[in-house]
């Protein structure tokens, strides 16, 4: 048996996930697609993109995340 984490999987509400390493802030790498459109990235450096389905995407530094370095 692995013990790895799994790559991708779905929630209960039906957005997907994507695990793409590890990284800088807590949680590693990831995507996530809401099912409603919108999708949110955490990337190996620690910073964010955020974007919402009905709106502009808003980027957030490293150090400004609060999951930096944790």
């Amino acid at each position: 048996m692995s013990s790895q984490a799994p790559k991708d999987g779905y929630n209960s509400q039906g957005n997907h996930w994507v695990n793409l390493g590890g990284g800088a802030a807590n949680g590693g790498s990831y995507r996530y697609d809401n099912a409603g459109g919108g999708y949110y990235y955490q990337n190996p450096n620690g910073s964010t993109y955020h974007k919402p389905a009905d709106g502009p995407g808003k980027y957030t530094a490293p150090q400004d995340n609060p999951r930096y370095g944790r």
